[in-house]
């Protein structure tokens, strides 16, 4: 069944009443009599013949019609589509979990299934699919990619048909609930299960601490949290833990378990070069920073701060602008941290990720001043609250970090800030904690049931989605249909025959 959206525009098919007039407009011209003479005509009243007759009745049908079909374009027509009958509810379940839920939820399932529900899986596409050919399928074979289960199910909620009852099953992890809470007008219930493997341990990382040792970070993770421990290990030296194996030239660090986890060894120098001119303060603070880092991580750092532009070494890892100064093309390789020109203007904000979350979980960082930016095309790192750029990232070759704000107290609280190494460091080895998937990946912490609930909608608004779901938007088809008549009308119009009355 065919309806519209806007029916009033519906009388805009009142329109045709102005081709009708046209075509009852036929006025006649009048014929001319030959006569000899005109003495013995009486001059009369001056009188108009018009004839009020209606020609051309293809050509007046095929305008009123293409008024009409516009009229109903303008009303934004859609087709009513019938649901599936015969299908009494879904039940979503993540691929790589499918056998878990089936182990613990066995005979909800199967009721469910007598009951005529469909198999959906959990994920982007939500298909359906046959329960026994998926029960054959190995667990194993399914991708672990982290999903945001909250993110899933407001695409759910566009998908599902409005009331449809909808049990899903997904495990509990914390990985799986990042973003916004999502709002939906489900009709659904949450069953939750625990992951087969409840703790995790791996390597995080290791690099080269001093001359002859290694300092290995290794993470533990389970249901109560994610925590890190750190030991040295010399390159000669063999625990019950680690050992250090050497192969082609490189060096890895392996466990002495059964899954043989293995990692490679950075023994490079991380070289950091501090340039100011008069910015000296601001120096001194960041400087203190890096030193914190190196003492505490003890990881192999040169931190140099130098005043003149010859003196900054050509092979800096990270080199630290701190100046009005424009930054030489020979000085932007690696990574660049700039102080960006421009007006200061005041402003009480703090300073946040681009995630929105606190810079640090110890104490919010006000920002007293920053250089307004408007620039969109680069990555925001960090900005303040009213989501303005503070910290921005450009990869052109070199990565440059445009900050646009100080490092000094009158500008901001990070060099107070008791969190200011961590937020140094985390700055410093951000690639290498984005490129390490792992600790994300293995993450076990689980969240309580009574906090993975969606926000529920009113009635009215489940009653919209119904209507959204239940419709087919079929505007291209009246488009055609008008398209049709204007070019038939175009032909009638050409071959009108004129009448010529003599």
């Amino acid at each position: 069944m065919i309806s519209f959206l806007q029916p009033i525009w519906l009388w805009a098919a009142a329109g045709i009443i102005i081709p009708i007039a046209i075509h009852l407009w036929n006025v006649k011209q009048g014929k001319t009599l030959k006569v000899g003479s005109i003495a013995f005509i009486t001059e009369s009243a001056r009188s108009q013949a018009r004839n009020f007759k209606i020609s051309q009745w293809l050509l007046l049908l095929l305008r009123c019609l293409l008024i009409v079909v516009l009229a109903m374009l303008l009303a934004k027509p859609y087709f009513n589509r019938q649901l599936n009958a015969k299908e009494e509810g879904w039940i979503v379940i993540e691929r790589s979990g499918l056998k878990n839920a089936y182990h613990t939820y066995q005979p909800t399932i199967d009721s469910l299934r007598k009951q005529g529900y469909f198999l959906h899986y959990f994920n982007e596409t939500f298909q359906d699919i046959d329960w026994n050919d998926t029960l054959k399928t190995e667990e194993s074979t399914a991708t672990n990619i982290v999903r945001s289960y909250w993110a899933l199910l407001k695409a759910l909620d566009e998908k599902v048909p409005a009331n449809l009852p909808v049990y899903l099953f997904t495990d509990k992890r914390l990985q799986h609930f990042s973003g916004n809470r999502p709002e939906v007008s489900l009709n659904i219930k949450w069953f939750t299960y625990l992951s087969t493997d409840t703790a995790v341990t791996w390597i995080a990382n290791a690099y080269k601490a001093t001359d002859d040792s290694i300092r290995i970070i290794a993470g533990k993770t389970s249901a109560l949290g994610t925590y890190y421990t750190h030991q040295n290990l010399s390159f000669n030296e063999v625990n019950d833990k680690f050992r250090v194996e050497r192969n082609n030239g490189k060096t890895f660090v392996v466990t002495n378990d059964s899954l043989y986890q293995t990692i490679a060894v950075d023994t490079s120098t991380l070289s950091i070069t501090i340039y100011t001119n008069k910015y000296f303060a601001d120096a001194n603070y960041l400087r203190a920073a890096l030193d914190a880092i190196k003492d505490f991580t003890q990881r192999n750092m040169q931190v140099t701060v130098v005043h003149n532009i010859k003196d900054i070494p050509g092979n800096a890892g990270w080199l630290f602008w701190l100046s009005d100064e424009a930054v030489p093309a020979s000085k932007l390789k690696g990574k660049v941290f700039m102080y960006e020109n421009g007006k200061s203007e005041n402003v009480h904000s703090t300073l946040l990720t681009d995630d929105n979350t606190p810079l640090t979980n110890i104490e919010p960082v006000t920002l007293f001043q920053y250089i307004k930016n408007d620039n969109t095309s680069f990555q925001p790192i960090w900005k303040n609250g009213f989501d303005e750029p503070i910290l921005n990232m450009q990869k052109n070759g070199a990565t440059v970090y445009h900050f646009y704000s100080h490092f000094n107290p009158q500008w901001n609280d990070l060099v107070w800030s008791h969190a200011f190494p961590q937020i140094i460091y985390n700055l410093l080895f951000r690639e290498e904690d984005v490129a390490n998937e792992m600790t994300n990946a293995k993450d076990r912490r689980i969240i309580d049931s009574s906090q993975i609930q969606p926000v529920m909608l009113t009635a009215k608004k489940v009653n919209n989605k119904e209507v959204q779901q239940n419709r087919k938007d079929i505007p291209q088809v009246f488009w055609f249909i008008a398209f049709l008549l204007l070019l038939l009308e175009r032909i009638a119009s050409f071959k009108q025959t004129k009448v010529v009355y003599e």
